[in-house]
């Protein structure tokens, strides 16, 4: 068999095994896929093995595999991140932290699923955990205020019995908004007097001459 005809037949059996994969049944891809694999890998086709291999690890995720999902998966993510990638790499890259996102959240684990999203999105240097430089938006609502008590479930309380003020602190971009219940980008004194200015200016104009009563007399009540 000569080579052509044996690219022919990765091509043949990467087309079967994606309609199998996301048309179904999944199950139906596996062992298509794997051939794929093997055959790519023996004429080191690295865009084939890649894309062979996600395809693989989306059809074992859709058959409930996910144990053989990861493993298939997992090797695809890290040299698909560095300087020197393909961008065929960097693309299924993408793809396969983006379906592992998908099983950890099937399994549960919703922090991880997060962490692969933000890979997926080529953002994990900047968001996606809760780690010293980078991005956050936070917010703290203390639980220990009386309209909080007893606290059980959090989201339950969250919802029904949280109020504006039991926020204690809001953080945005790392950037404190509210820190211990005040605010600590408004001058609230400085806002108060200006408010107050606002107000006799709003006098001054309803009292002069031919403003008519109606304004001047909704101040003064």
């Amino acid at each position: 068999m000569t080579e052509a005809s044996q690219g022919s037949d990765i091509a043949s059996l990467l087309a079967s095994g994606e309609r199998a994969a996301f048309h179904g049944p999944p199950g139906a891809a596996v062992s298509v896929l794997e051939q794929a694999v093997v055959a790519a890998q023996r004429l080191g086709l690295r865009t084939e093995v890649t894309a062979a291999a996600w395809l693989l690890g989306v059809a074992l995720a859709a058959a409930g595999r996910y144990g053989g999902a990861v493993q298939v998966l997992t090797p695809l993510i890290e040299p698909g991140e560095a300087d020197e990638a393909l961008p065929e790499q960097r693309l299924f890259a993408s793809f396969a932290a983006s379906t592992m996102a998908s099983v950890q959240r099937q399994l549960g684990r919703h922090t991880a699923g997060r962490e692969l999203d933000t890979r997926a999105l080529g953002l994990a240097d900047y968001i996606g955990s809760l780690t010293p430089g980078k991005r956050a938006d936070l917010i703290l609502v203390r639980t220990t205020d009386v309209n909080m008590l007893p606290f059980t479930i959090a989201t339950n309380m969250i919802v029904q019995s949280a109020q504006p003020w039991n926020v204690d602190t809001v953080i945005v971009d790392g950037r404190f908004l509210k820190r211990e219940g005040k605010l600590t980008t408004i001058d609230m004194a400085q806002l108060a007097r200006d408010a107050a200015d606002t107000i006799e200016r709003a006098r001054k104009e309803a009292s002069k001459e031919g403003s008519g009563k109606g304004i001047n007399e909704l101040f003064t009540r």
